[in-house]
């Protein structure tokens, strides 16, 4: 697993747990309210991890919904998002050198 994956899979994880709401009203438990978010990580050829690449994010119906930098660990991402498909680009890369995993 590249290095910061972890980390990164732990931050979803801990915005996961804080968008998970039970509450009950007199015994009656209701719905939980969930969390969708994307966690981006940009490895090279050689499973090493390429930080600082700038990213966009853009919604199913083809909206940006934000734009950012990989950390040093070649990490990034958004939470709180809508449930849907999203695509992730890397403008600043030749789309011929890389692959989608």
């Amino acid at each position: 697993m590249p290095p910061g994956r972890p980390e990164a899979l732990a931050r979803a994880g801990r915005a996961a747990e804080r968008e998970f709401e039970r509450t009950s009203t007199q015994g009656a438990v209701q719905r939980c309210r969930s969390a969708t978010w994307i966690d981006i990580v940009l490895v090279g050829e050689d499973d090493e991890p390429i930080p600082g690449e700038r990213f966009e994010v853009y919604r199913p119906d083809g909206t940006l919904l934000g734009e950012g930098t990989l950390d040093e660990s070649g990490c990034g991402g958004f939470e709180n998002i809508e449930d849907g498909q999203y695509e992730v680009c890397f403008p600043d890369l030749d789309r011929a050198t890389w692959e989608r995993a």
